[in-house]
């Protein structure tokens, strides 16, 4: 497990240095392999995910995020790590109320545990020296400190985010988890906070060549495992045999190096992630 916790009068000038530290916003050396071929414009939103009868857990730091929301501070978090502000301003209506123990057993022990991706770029990832890093993980440290908690990381796969998450081995799942009916059906999540798209990677020879995501239409294209994109991909009528599922964008990113699929469908921060030649280094 990994544990940060922050000073609380020091927050804002943390986030910033941090966020500034590990990103350096802006371009380093453009991505020699992939090239973004396609921007699509469908909306994807991020949540954070609880246990569906963990009520009170969930609505305590629904209400931080909600905070941290009217009070600037999510604002300037999204700007340190992408140069703009892709936070969610639409009015949520609050999470159904409760008599649930989630939040006094959090309480008790002082702790919020979080399963997390390692190489969830540029959400929630661990960097160069094992540090977790992200966008998410500034907002829910603050909306943890905010709560008396400190946030503990263990490490998860898309595979079993959410069996750890049943079995209690964690609290709760963040880091660019895109809301889809069927986590919502099975999970409880706080509103959305952060508003993106998709966007479609492709090797640099041929992106010139390849302009829309129809131009892949009867190739293998990638995707994560049950994402957001990998619907999308299912309802523009791409057949299940002709999409790859990865673990995570990274792990696609590298098949995709290697012409394991023709193109690769993301959200649009970690195709930014990419342009920004962040992937070089990896």
């Amino acid at each position: 497990m990994k544990m940060r916790k922050i000073v609380p009068w020091l927050l804002l000038a943390a986030i910033c240095l941090t966020a500034c530290a590990n990103t350096e916003y802006g371009v380093e050396t453009p991505d020699a392999y992939v090239s973004l071929c396609a921007e699509i414009e469908v909306d994807v939103y991020y949540a954070g995910a609880f246990r569906k009868d963990d009520l009170t857990l969930a609505a305590a730091v629904d209400e931080e995020i909600a905070a941290m929301i009217d009070d600037g501070t999510a604002k300037q978090i999204s700007e340190n790590w992408f140069g703009e502000d892709f936070i969610v301003y639409e009015t949520s209506a609050p999470l159904p109320s409760s008599d649930d123990d989630s939040l006094r057993t959090v309480q008790e022990t002082g702790t919020l545990t979080v399963g997390y991706i390692s190489d969830d770029y540029p959400m929630l990832f661990e960097d160069a020296n094992a540090n977790v890093q992200g966008f998410d993980a500034d907002l829910l440290e603050e909306a943890a400190r905010r709560l008396g908690l400190t946030v503990t990381y263990e490490k998860v796969s898309a595979e079993n985010q959410e069996t750890k998450l049943s079995d209690g081995q964690i609290d709760t799942i963040f880091g660019g988890l895109a809301v889809t009916e069927e986590k919502r059906d099975t999970l409880t999540l706080t509103r959305n906070y952060f508003k993106t798209s998709f966007s479609l990677l492709t090797l640099a020879s041929q992106a010139n060549d390849k302009q829309n995501l129809s131009d892949f239409a009867g190739q293998k294209i990638g995707a994560c495992q049950g994402s957001a994109a990998y619907d999308y991909l299912l309802s523009q009528g791409f057949a299940a045999e002709n999409i790859t599922a990865y673990t995570s964008a990274a792990y696609g990113y590298y098949r995709l190096r290697e012409k394991k699929v023709a193109a690769l469908l993301v959200d649009t921060p970690f195709a930014d992630w990419v342009q920004r030649g962040k992937m070089n280094t990896r």
